[in-house]
């Protein structure tokens, strides 16, 4: 099965006249199972009640190339994994369309609040590369506060994060123009998490895990943002979407998550929608980006990622063994950055571990696959892309 057979164009076509704003919190690490009462009774509370009264995806595998913050973000915006890293390119998948291409196009203005550096594995390069008119990290944040407030080792803590990202989102309210506000969260950061200053009195159960300290912090943080959301006067034109970056990785906490039927959190709160929904179908984080475009009044198509509200099934179902195709494609994958064209001599200095192409140099490791035009595809080391 080729990958041309299901990857579908990203096209964007109005079906409602009036198109709400939003406001999407990638929840670093947070995955399902920490609302599973059953493993961690009372542990996030305020969160499962968003879940019951809201449309909440329960089924969401995840897999190959959408494991860590980069590649979720990537997955659930652009519907395809993410192979390979930046290094090298100047442009982060450049031959890819991703959502924010889509939703630019139909004139909303996209934003960006992340506690963490903006060139953090390359996202800067992402961010700027698909059509984000306003991205602020660590530093921009705090040279727009004024000072330095307490950091963690990667970046702001989350209430800090979300109390100038509701700054932000009142900021973009007044303008009176479509907008999307993406923002990235730290705190449950693994191994061990991030607890904010103001959660010093949160603690779960005991408090002997920081971990969980760190998420019953998260829920009480997020909870708060969104009601400040849903109490302003701009609550009825906003959509607030809750999801997981990825699955957790490795941390303290593991022995409790293996308990659980792990999935990727996904939960739409549409103001117009007064039911709650529950979508048991299976899914990935690449069926993310046409269903939130089905919420905000578009009818779309984006790479691998179907619309979730649909009597369409995601990939995910309908291809056995989909891991072992997603991989399979990975040279297909890899032609979303830009190929490179071999047209000089190629220098290696491995005393410094570089390669020099193009007058472009490379680190070391790294693999280039040429075709007979000498159009070239880089592999690089992933290293410095997982956290």
């Amino acid at each position: 099965l080729n990958f041309s057979d299901f990857y579908l164009s990203p096209t964007i076509q109005p079906a409602k006249e009036n198109h709400p704003n939003f406001v999407y919190i990638y929840i670093e690490s947070f995955e399902r199972t920490f609302l599973n009462e059953n493993i961690f009774p009372g542990l996030a509370l305020n969160l499962k009640h968003l879940e019951l009264n809201h449309t909440s995806f329960t089924n969401m595998h995840g897999n190959f190339g959408t494991g860590w913050t980069a590649a979720g973000i990537v997955s659930s915006q652009c519907g395809i994994p993410l192979v390979g890293s930046d290094n090298g390119y100047e442009q982060f998948y450049k031959n890819a369309v991703c959502l924010t291409d889509l939703l630019h196009s139909q004139d909303y203005f996209i934003s960006l609040m992340q506690g963490s550096s903006l060139s953090f594995a390359g996202l800067d390069k992402f961010y700027k590369t698909h059509s984000f008119d306003k991205i602020s990290g660590k530093n921009e944040i705090i040279k727009n506060i004024g000072f330095t407030p307490a950091l963690n080792k990667w970046g702001l803590y989350d209430d800090v994060l979300l109390e100038q990202s509701f700054s932000e989102f009142e900021l973009l309210s007044r303008n009176k123009k479509n907008f999307g506000l993406f923002i990235s969260t730290i705190d449950t950061h693994a191994a061990y998490g991030y607890q904010s200053k103001s959660c010093a009195n949160i603690k779960y159960q005991a408090g002997f895990s920081s971990m969980l300290n760190a998420v019953k912090c998260t829920d009480h943080l997020i909870s708060n943002f969104i009601k400040k959301i849903q109490n302003s006067k701009y609550s009825d034109n906003t959509v607030i979407i809750l999801s997981s970056d990825h699955l957790m990785m490795r941390s303290s906490v593991d022995s409790f998550l293996s308990k659980g039927d792990r999935k990727n959190l996904f939960i739409i709160i549409d103001p117009k929608e007064k039911n709650a929904k529950r979508v048991d179908k299976a899914a990935t984080m690449f069926d993310v980006g046409p269903t939130l475009l089905h919420t905000l009044g578009f009818e779309s198509s984006l790479g691998l990622g179907r619309n979730l509200f649909l009597d369409t099934k995601s990939l995910s179902s309908t291809l056995d063994n989909y891991n072992a195709y997603l991989k399979s494609w990975t040279d297909r994958i890899s032609e979303f950055w830009d190929l490179i064209h071999i047209d000089t001599n190629i220098y290696i200095n491995k005393d410094k571990g570089i390669i020099k192409l193009n007058q472009q140099s490379y680190q070391l490791p790294i693999m280039i696959a040429a075709d007979s035009n000498l159009k070239a595809t880089m592999f690089f080391d992933m290293k410095d892309t997982v956290e």
